[in-house]
Order: structure tokens, then sequence, then C-alpha cells
């Protein structure tokens, strides 16, 4: 974990805790070999939640573009 967070300007503590939130979600997995814990990307997992999170982005924006349309015609 220590060469992901060398990427970013937070601790390694908090990538710890952010890594086991992906970990929970199951977008991530953790092995250990020795001392060092490789982590890996479930692709289909990350797939999957896209797909999820598409659905509602899509959902959102005709929600906001309705509320404009709205707002609009009241002005």
């Amino acid at each position: 974990m220590s060469q992901i967070a060398s990427k970013y300007s937070i601790s390694l503590a908090a990538i710890a805790k952010h890594i086991t939130v992906l970990e929970k979600a199951k977008l991530v997995t953790k092995q250990k070999r020795g001392k060092e814990q490789i982590v890996s990307i479930v692709p289909q997992a990350i797939r999957d939640a896209s797909y999820y999170l598409k659905q509602y982005e899509v959902l959102w924006n005709n929600r906001f573009e309705e509320l404009d349309r709205i707002f609009e015609e009241e002005l």
C-alpha cells in the first residue's frame, strides 16, 4: 500500500482506510505476500458499479434539466 500512498498527498493511514472501504464494497481485494499487501482491482465489480451509477446519472441529469425548464418558465 505504500506504493499507492506515494502517488497521493495523503497519509498511508488514509490510503488504508480508503482501501478498506473499497474492499468492503468488493471493488478491490487484498492479499498478503510476506510483509507486502497486494491490492487488486476487481474489474467486473467496477463495471457493475459504473453501470449502476450511470443509471442514477441519467436520472439526475433529467431531473436537473426539468428544473431548469421550470425556472426558465417562471422568469
